[in-house]
C-alpha cells in the first residue's frame, strides 16, 4: 500500500511543460520561475525518455488541461481549441472530443470536490491527517486517472481511424513535455 501512496503523490506532482498545444501567451511569467539549479531532480523525464511517463499520469495532464464545461464561454472554447489545433482532428472528430472533455470535466469535478475537502481537513488540522485520510486522496487520485483511461478508450473506440492515431499522436508528444518529481521533503 505505501508504494502506490507515493506513486499517487508522485503522480499528482506531475508537472507539464506549457507547450501542450497551448501557445507562449499562456506561458508564466519567466521571473516567477526559480533558477535551474534549484528544481528538484525528476524521477521521470519524458523529454528524455516518454516511455517512463505512465499513460494514466499523461492522460490525466492532458484531460485535465484540455477538458471544459458544457456550455463552455467563447473564451474557454477558443482556448479549448488552441489547445488542441496541434492534433489536427477533422471536423466530426473535434465535435467527439469536444463532447468527450465536456463529460470528463463533469466526472472530474466531483474527484476535485471531494479532494479539495479532504485538503482543507489536512491544512485545519495537519497533526489529525491520519491514514485513512492519505487513503481517500489516493483514492481520488486514482478515480481520476481511472477516470482519464476510461474517457481515452472511448474515444479510441468513437474517433475515425485517423482521429484516433492522431490522439495516440499527441499524447505520445504530450509525454515528452512532461516530468514527474519527487514530493517535497517534510
Amino acid at each position: 500500500m505505501h508504494n502506490h501512496n507515493v506513486r499517487q503523490i508522485c503522480l499528482s506532482m506531475l508537472t507539464c511543460a506549457a507547450a501542450l498545444g497551448q501557445h507562449q501567451h499562456g506561458a508564466a511569467d519567466p521571473k516567477s520561475v526559480a533558477p535551474r539549479s534549484s528544481l528538484v531532480q525528476p524521477i521521470a523525464d519524458g523529454s528524455k525518455n516518454p516511455a517512463s511517463i505512465p499513460d494514466d499520469a499523461a492522460l490525466r495532464v492532458l484531460f485535465l488541461t484540455i477538458a471544459v464545461p458544457p456550455g463552455a464561454s467563447g473564451q474557454q472554447l477558443a482556448s479549448f481549441e488552441s489547445k488542441i489545433h496541434r492534433i489536427g482532428f477533422a471536423d466530426a472528430d473535434r465535435k467527439l472530443f469536444l463532447a468527450a472533455m465536456n463529460s470528463f470535466h463533469v466526472d472530474k469535478q466531483k474527484h476535485q470536490q471531494n479532494l479539495a475537502s479532504f485538503y482543507a481537513q489536512m491544512k485545519a488540522a495537519p497533526a489529525a491527517a491520519n491514514r485513512a485520510t492519505l487513503q481517500s486522496i489516493a483514492a481520488e487520485n486514482g478515480a481520476i486517472d481511472q477516470l482519464s483511461l476510461k474517457t481515452y478508450n472511448t474515444l479510441l473506440d468513437q474517433l475515425s481511424p485517423d482521429g484516433a492515431a492522431r490522439l495516440k499522436q499527441h499524447l505520445a508528444y504530450a509525454k515528452t513535455r512532461m516530468k514527474i518529481v519527487p514530493p517535497p521533503p517534510m
